[in-house]
């Protein structure tokens, strides 16, 4: 594996600019990765969000985590980080998770991330800047969840000292 900007300079040629040299293969694999980037949230960078850059120096387990991102890389984290022991919310703009698969893909995975604990929130921020809850959360040994109000997620609110890890890659 070489990390290295590259440039392809003709059929299976690259030019690695770091290097300034140029490699021959048979086959190249471009792995481009994504860059997070803070949603249109009011006084969301005031909250000090984590990112996918950024989790990984946490030393400790957060109690709480809100994951703004329903994609792969949210759900994957989300999970991760319930089964460790945080209580988790996903929060995904679409109205289900993983809005790129199949509907049914995402339902699944709601009804089985609800099932684990893990409060999942569809159709993201509406235009008062408040989360729909449409996948309400079953506690932890099957209990009936009580009713939910709305939250805000305003850094202004309480939900701000609640760790974000954002998954929006751009």
């Amino acid at each position: 594996m070489i990390a290295d900007e590259a440039v392809f300079v003709g059929p299976r040629r690259v030019r690695l600019r770091g290097a300034d040299r140029e490699l021959t293969a048979r086959r190249v694999l471009l792995a481009v990765g994504s860059e997070p980037a803070l949603p249109p949230v009011d006084g969301l960078e005031r909250a000090a969000p984590l990112t996918t850059d950024t989790v990984w120096a946490l030393d400790a387990l957060p109690e709480r985590l809100v994951v703004l991102g329903g994609g792969p890389g949210g759900c994957e984290l989300g999970q991760a980080f319930a089964r460790l022991g945080s209580r988790v919310t996903i929060v995904e703009h679409a109205p289900r998770l993983l809005p790129r698969e199949d509907p049914e893909v995402g339902d699944l995975l709601a009804r089985r991330f609800t099932a684990e604990g893990i409060d999942v929130r569809t159709s993201g921020l509406a235009p008062s800047g408040s989360p729909r809850t449409t996948h309400q959360p079953a506690h932890r040994r099957g209990a009936t969840a009580p009713p939910r109000r709305r939250e805000s997620l305003s850094a202004a609110a309480p939900t701000a000292m609640i760790p974000l890890l954002l998954l929006r890659a751009v």
